[in-house]
């Protein structure tokens, strides 16, 4: 018996290849759910943006998630659910400043995602201070 499901694949452009077995996003159940991969402070040219700098990596990370979802034709106010990983405690009100400019213009309504937010001891390279993935609603 065959129990596979169809699984759509994306890495847009506008954001770097994965670094890792990994895509940065993809959807399944009839293209109703989209999935993406955690993402980090890094550009298409898999430099990191914003060193030791918590809202330039919030910053980067939130356009890499938005750029994602423009390939997969849907907007950041269709994101469901975020799980954001922080490796200082310190970090979190320039994290919550950042993401809460960010997100005034997203969800005007204040219809936010859910979301957990976890500080863990590092990431896989230890000047990533932040990284996000989600889930989005597909149309």
């Amino acid at each position: 018996m065959d129990n596979s499901i169809e699984r759509n694949i994306l890495n847009p452009s506008g954001v770097c290849e994965p670094l890792g077995l990994y895509n940065h996003a993809l959807s399944v159940d009839s293209n109703k759910l989209l999935f993406l991969s955690g993402q980090v402070a890094v550009d298409c040219d898999k430099q990191l943006v914003g060193r030791n700098d918590i809202r330039r990596q919030t910053q980067q990370v939130l356009e890499n998630i938005s750029n994602i979802l423009e390939g997969a034709n849907v907007s950041f106010h269709n994101v469901v659910k975020l799980t954001v990983y922080l490796t200082r405690p310190q970090d979190v009100p320039g994290y919550a400043q950042t993401r809460s400019d960010f997100f005034l213009n997203v969800y005007p309504n204040r219809d936010y995602p859910a979301a957990t937010l976890v500080i863990v001891q590092q990431l896989l390279d230890p000047d990533w201070l932040i990284e996000v993935d989600a889930i989005a609603a597909m149309p």
